[in-house]
């Protein structure tokens, strides 16, 4: 497990180190300069007879920038520099490499234009007209292009001259230059993962002593390219703040010690499914096929009568309890399809025979209230999720029975829900801080998870192939296996999340993206289960 750093944390961290080692400001961007320029090289084969454009901006960013074209071309390579804002304003260690790069004597620095294409030195200094000519032009010049614009701080929307300076480097992208960023893409956010209105597209990012939210969330995702998190000599030092743990295949694996031998069902938990209706049945099916899969020891589904013979076909293994459905109009006896208020009494029942309880999956709005309000105060732990989310929204009431053992499992049209906001803003981390104050842990559905709970976690795995229906409903029940095994709450949600992602990728595999569906993820969860390392 690894630490990813949201932007402030971060900077504490480099705050403190610096405090407490020592180390000087510019001996750490010495550092993160030498890690780019490994990266670029690498990324390149080497820096001989290679040309690098470098796009520095106004911060220390654009410090990192400058060192490393000043290594690049030490090590062999060409590099071009566009300055971008007033090279007479930058922070004192940036502004050092800056005046470093201007006054190297053994390599000819010349302000050149593109009146001059002769000039082709090892370093060359571009304006911005420079690069639009060059952009604009056939020919293919760079090899590598590196983003040292804005690095983790930004927090508003980019200016539409940085906005326009984006276009040009994807230009020369097209055209073959591999992008590397520095730190994070520029134009996204480090906090959130949004694209902050434009944003630069990378192959590869580099990333100093740890990865951070955006890299993961949302567009960060998308335009970060294959991620490097390189050591300046911070590793060990005490982090704090806005801190998650990035959760990975050895951390899984431990959550599943070898059986013994002499053992039995009742071993491995009993776990109380309260899900589906007419039309969603196959929801419930899903939420127990992957519960089945996940190491649990019993399953009852709990679902409207008419649906019974359906659950019982799509999950053999699991047990059906069949229940009333609510009446829409007295009057007819017409029923809705969903569970009634008369399903009270015997889910009560089950409820005493049960270890821990999945509600919501298919459960239709329809569903009486009442049975989420029995889930909620059972005291069983118990993963709350679709309509059981949207009938708490409805019944503001139910939200002041969340305790800690509950986990909850929203996307973000449930979050805003909950919230009780018709929209909600592009910053997951604070939607979920905001709902685990309500008591429960958040499980926070993204293209990366986020749980909230006793500790902080993010979950990577996954394939965008599990954008189908029913995939939150087998999330459900491998949560609901994990805590009716007696994993708490945080810790269930955090393995359920990771372990349906990898069986996401391994159905990606098998199936394609765009071919595979929810109900391939329940088997794909005995390939992953055995890969784990042991």
């Amino acid at each position: 497990m690894r630490h990813v750093l949201a932007p402030e944390a971060m900077r504490r961290l480099e705050r403190e180190y610096v405090r407490q080692s020592g180390t000087p400001d510019l001996e750490l961007m010495e550092r993160a300069a030498g890690e780019v320029c490994a990266v670029l090289c690498d990324m390149l084969g080497g820096a001989h007879g290679k040309r690098a454009l470098f796009l520095c901006g106004p911060g220390n960013n654009g410090g990192d920038g400058y060192a490393a074209a000043r290594l690049f071309a030490r090590a062999g390579g060409a590099a071009d520099i566009l300055v971008w804002g007033d090279a007479g304003r930058l922070p004192p260690s940036a502004a050092v490499n800056y005046r470093r790069l201007k006054e190297m004597s053994e390599i000819q620095c010349t302000q050149t234009t593109l009146t001059n294409p002769d000039n082709h030195g090892p370093i060359r200094w571009l304006t911005v007209a420079d690069l639009s000519a060059i952009a604009g032009s056939d020919t293919a010049p760079y090899d590598a292009l590196v983003d040292a614009l804005l690095g983790i701080g930004l927090d508003r929307p980019v200016a539409p001259d940085m906005a326009d300076l984006f276009e040009q480097a994807a230009k020369l992208r097209t055209r073959g230059a591999k992008v590397l960023a520095v730190d994070i893409p520029s134009g996204v956010s480090a906090r959130t993962g949004r694209i902050m209105g434009a944003a630069i597209n990378a192959d590869h990012t580099v990333t100093f002593e740890y990865a951070k939210p955006g890299h993961f969330l949302a567009d960060g995702a998308d335009v970060s390219g294959d991620l490097h998190a390189h050591s300046i000599g911070m590793a060990g030092h005490e982090v704090s703040g806005d801190v998650y743990n990035l959760y990975e295949d050895t951390d899984a694996a431990a959550m599943f010690p070898p059986r013994k031998r002499n053992t039995h069902k009742g071993d491995y938990g009993r776990l109380l499914i309260i899900a589906g209706s007419v039309g969603m049945a196959g929801a419930a099916a899903l939420c127990a096929r992957g519960a089945l899969r996940s190491g649990v020891g019993l399953v009852t589904v709990a679902c409207p009568e008419r649906i019974m013979p359906i659950v019982q076909t799509l999950a053999p293994s699991a047990m059906v309890l069949p229940l009333p459905e609510e009446e829409t109009d007295a009057a007819t006896a017409r029923q809705s399809g969903a569970i009634g208020y008369n399903a009270i009494e015997p889910l009560r029942a089950a409820l005493k025979r049960a270890d821990a309880l999945v509600i919501g999956p298919g459960l239709s709005a329809n569903a009486h209230w009442g049975i989420v309000q029995l889930a909620l105060m059972s005291g069983l732990p118990a993963v709350i999720d679709a309509d059981a989310l949207n009938i708490i929204a409805k019944r503001r009431d139910l939200l002041k029975l969340f305790r800690a053992w509950h986990v909850i499992t929203p996307h973000p049209a449930e979050a805003a829900r909950l919230l009780g906001e018709s929209a909600i803003a592009d910053d997951s981390a604070e939607a979920a801080r905001r709902l685990a104050a309500l008591g429960p842990t958040v499980l926070y559905k993204g293209n990366a998870s986020l749980i909230i709970g006793e500790k902080r976690y993010i979950v990577a795995s996954g394939s965008p192939g599990m954008a189908t229906g029913g995939s939150g409903d087998v999330l459900s029940g491998v949560i609901g296996a994990q805590l009716a095994r007696g994993v708490a709450a945080t810790q269930a949600a955090t393995l359920g999340a990771f372990l349906c992602g990898r069986a996401g990728e391994a159905a990606a595999e098998k199936w394609g993206e765009t071919s595979m569906t929810s109900a391939d993820l329940p088997d794909a969860l005995a390939k992953v289960l055995r890969a784990l390392p042991r």
